[in-house]
């Protein structure tokens, strides 16, 4: 349980929430210096400012401390620099399907990918492997091609969508960087990662 509530974190929390983590370091100027991870005040201020979950729910002891180990892995530093798909799935997913798969859809187009069934996690798995489109792919692989592709929780919200592209509109994305994001989509979705 602990191990899947610290992966879910920060690499299966909502883009939003990873977002929202990265401004509130840099806005309240939080570095590896002056953080204090002992001090659980701290940590529930970082859980309500950031995940939206606890903006009327205060974060459990156990989520507090759950937080903590969390952080405690990933430097506050590298956290404000990073490249934020690097950490989060769900953006990696997004700069995937946005800026490697298919720069020049529309966001009704996108909705489709999002809403993925098999053939379309199918479909656009191959296109990422630079597969035919007919080639059949084990169907482990489609699972979690569709669970990798899929973002119905923010179809329809379009705060969260407009914070996300406008995070990764404000990226450098050289080919270098676009294809990190395709090999590591890969890896994940192989199950190599």
């Amino acid at each position: 349980m602990l191990q899947m509530f610290i992966h879910k974190i920060f690499f299966k929390i909502d883009a939003e929430s990873m977002l929202r983590l990265k401004e509130y370091l840099l806005a309240n100027n939080i570095n590896d210096e002056n953080f204090n991870c002992n001090d659980k005040n701290v940590l529930r201020q970082m859980l309500r400012a950031t995940v939206r979950k606890f903006k009327f729910e205060d974060p459990t002891n156990d989520q507090v401390e759950l937080f903590k180990v969390t952080i405690q892995r990933h430097p506050i530093d590298y956290l404000k620099v990073v490249n934020l798909y690097r950490v989060n799935h769900d953006l990696l997913s997004i700069a995937c399907v946005e800026y490697v798969l298919y720069p020049e859809k529309t966001y009704e187009q996108y909705k489709s990918i999002y809403r993925c069934n098999d053939k379309k996690a199918t479909e656009v798995y191959n296109k990422l492997c630079d597969k035919p489109e007919d080639y059949i792919v084990n169907r482990n692989i489609v699972k979690k091609a569709r669970y990798f592709f899929n973002h119905e929780e923010y179809l329809g919200e379009n705060e969260p969508w407009e914070r996300i592209r406008s995070y990764l509109r404000s990226l450098r994305l050289d080919r270098d960087e676009l294809t990190y994001i395709k090999d590591t989509s890969i890896q994940l979705i192989d199950g190599v990662l």
